[in-house]
């Protein structure tokens, strides 16, 4: 849709102005097609997202971008060529456009993808080609095109076909724990190695040995493997000693 200018004006650009009859200033002719190219825009969305419009609902606009049905689409294709059909219709793939696809077949081997414009390989974050079991059927996959090797990248799964997992879980491994007897038992078996190093970096570090990169680290105001110290001294009855006369 393209910006329609007042009518009777010449400048594509021209803005609107207000009518002023204190100085004798005439408003602006909004030509039909300002207003109603940009209610069909509008209306055309809100089908293409399945919706009916209705002017009972002036928030359908919001609720056609959450539902995103114009980047969705079910998998049609035979197995290892998944294929959707969008509405409206793809001309052409752009650069860092996205697709959510169902997967309808479980694939083999490398795939194919294609949402009208004509089939491109599906390939794995970094370029490796999809193994089987990349594409389980049934589940959500995120497509992004990418223009400079006219493939797509496949987001939304842990290429483990026997281990399938949602992205996140794809990207984070699992860090190693301990519990606190163990740590204690290391501590001990380290004691020599450690004795230079101070306490509070050991109690700090305790807990970490593997040294994983994301892992948490545990705190302590006092270490866990030794019970705090009381904080004051408690104070102890002596019996009254008195000095001997030397009369």
């Amino acid at each position: 849709m393209k910006y329609k200018q007042p009518y009777g004006v010449t400048d594509p650009n021209a803005p609107y102005i207000n009518g002023d009859p204190s100085v004798g200033q005439a408003g602006s002719i909004p030509p039909a097609a300002s207003i109603e190219y940009p209610q069909r825009e509008i209306v055309n969305f809100l089908t293409d997202s399945g919706l009916t419009p209705t002017n009972s609902d002036l928030h359908q606009l919001s609720k056609s971008v959450q539902i995103g049905t114009v980047m969705y689409g079910i998998d049609v294709g035979p197995v290892n060529a998944v294929a959707i059909t969008l509405t409206p219709a793809l001309a052409a793939y752009v650069d860092g456009q996205v697709f959510r696809v169902k997967i309808a077949n479980s694939n083999t081997g490398p795939a194919t993808f294609n949402a009208g414009p004509g089939p491109v390989n599906i390939v794995r974050r970094g370029g490796a080609v999809v193994q089987g079991g990349d594409l389980p059927a049934g589940y959500m996959t995120f497509l992004s095109y990418n223009a400079t090797h006219n493939n797509v990248e496949l987001y939304g799964a842990s290429f483990a076909p026997a281990t399938f997992v949602p992205i996140l879980g794809a990207n984070t491994a699992p860090i190693p724990s301990m519990s606190i007897r163990q740590a204690c038992s290391v501590r001990r078996r380290s004691s020599t190695a450690l004795a230079s190093a101070r306490r509070s970096s050991l109690d700090q570090t305790i807990f970490t040995p593997f040294k994983h990169p994301t892992a948490t680290r545990f705190k302590f105001k006092t270490s866990p493997c030794r019970p705090a110290r009381a904080r004051g001294r408690r104070a102890v009855s002596r019996p009254l000693q008195t000095r001997k006369s030397t009369h």
